[in-house]
């Protein structure tokens, strides 16, 4: 997931004239849960962790401890 991060913060796209750059902040989770629900939860706290933290990261379970 790394690579994808960075193929993203290195490829420049121009907009109507303007050059932007995309950055990504993703939270991933491995651990199986009761239902799909907490699993969904769960990857949204570790999102909600990577933003908090600056963005352009990724969190997943081993980060979140």
């Amino acid at each position: 997931m790394g690579k994808v991060k960075q193929l993203l913060a290195a490829e420049a796209i121009v907009i109507n004239g303007e050059t932007r750059h995309f950055y990504v902040s993703i939270g991933v989770t491995d651990k199986l849960q009761s239902s799909l629900d907490q699993q969904i939860a769960t990857a949204s706290q570790h999102l909600r962790h990577a933003k908090e933290a600056g963005g352009n990261m990724i969190v997943d379970d081993g980060d979140d401890e």
